[in-house]
């Protein structure tokens, strides 16, 4: 979701999503089931300023933040012969800084094409995001927007290090006023 005032807009979203695959062994001697369970959180904020804006064309320069929390847990339950179960858990929250910008460029009245992106990292080693896509202007307070994003998070710790890569389209209702 997007919401713009004059040449100052601001940007926000939200997801989140829950994965737990497990394996019930069917020989249940030595382990009876292996379960992963993991839960994740992300939110990216943006406030951007229109430096260039035009009848066709409009580029804006901003910054904003990235949080990133995931709690994982994994569960080893042996069989009924050993009646051992082992539990890890783990989380992580990272908060990034980013810079950004978007160029937008209008097909005509009510259709146009933007490019975004953004890059930074503060907890994260590095973290930088793409979007590719077009919108169409309902009414001149309204929009709705179809793109591609790809979404890059890379971070190391002592406890856990990761690349996480996140693609695929995305729509989003924009508001103007």
């Amino acid at each position: 979701m997007a919401v713009k005032h004059c040449r100052v807009g601001y940007r926000f979203e939200f997801s989140k999503m829950s994965v737990s695959p497990g394996r019930i062994f069917e020989d249940r001697r030595f382990l009876d089931s292996v379960v992963v369970e993991s839960e994740q959180t992300r939110v990216n904020q943006h406030i951007l300023f229109d430096v260039i804006q035009n009848d066709c064309l409009t580029v804006s320069l901003g910054g904003g933040i990235r949080y990133f929390g995931m709690d994982s847990t994994l569960r080893v339950v042996a069989g009924p012969r050993a009646g051992l179960a082992l539990v890890r858990s783990s989380e992580i929250d990272l908060w990034d800084a980013v810079f950004a910008a978007e160029a937008r460029y209008c097909l005509s009245d009510k259709a146009f094409v933007r490019a975004f992106g953004d890059y930074g990292g503060t907890d994260s080693d590095v973290t930088w995001q793409v979007i590719a896509g077009g919108g169409y202007y309902i009414n001149p307070c309204v929009y709705l927007s179809l793109d591609y994003r790809q979404l890059v998070q890379e971070f190391s710790g002592p406890r856990a290090s990761a690349e996480l890569k996140y693609k695929g389209p995305q729509m989003g209702l924009n508001i103007v006023f």
